[in-house]
């Protein structure tokens, strides 16, 4: 899974391994006094940081976005819209948590949030809805906001 450099000390990943973003290590150097009793050694715990030049999008603009919408308002009507310019990759949108009743739906590939069934005010009067934004590309990554 890591691999450190003898000589110089610098720690790799095995190619394609992100399933943590951090991980503690123990390290020890050995000044090459042929292991007996006369050997130095020392030790030190490091925390290693995975970082990825594909990092996960972000949305263009600032959230969380707060709308206000009548109950009568039509399903497929548009309440909130995100968008996100991940570098130029493609990206498409979800649903990422909330939406307990299931009034809200994401278009996927617009990131327009819209009314999926009919609004009751009297059912709920608000409702918290998390969007996600997935870079389609490999390696798959994404944020969320509401």
């Amino acid at each position: 899974m890591f691999r450190a450099d003898a000589v110089s000390g610098a720690v790799t990943a095995s190619a394609d391994f992100r399933p943590r973003p951090a991980y503690g290590l123990t390290a020890t150097a050995r000044d090459g006094g042929g292991g007996g009793s006369g050997s130095l050694v020392a030790t030190r715990k490091v925390e290693v940081f995975m970082a990825d030049e594909f990092a996960a999008p972000g949305f263009d603009r600032g959230a969380p976005q707060e709308a206000e919408v009548k109950e009568d308002v039509p399903v497929g009507f548009v309440v909130a819209s995100f968008s996100s310019s991940a570098s130029g990759d493609p990206v498409s949108f979800g649903l990422a948590g909330g939406n307990s009743l299931g009034w809200f739906s994401v278009r996927n590939i617009t990131g327009e949030v819209v009314v999926a069934r009919q609004l009751d005010y009297e059912t709920a009067r608000q409702e918290e809805v998390w969007v996600k934004v997935y870079r389609t590309g490999r390696p798959l990554f994404f944020a969320a906001t509401k």
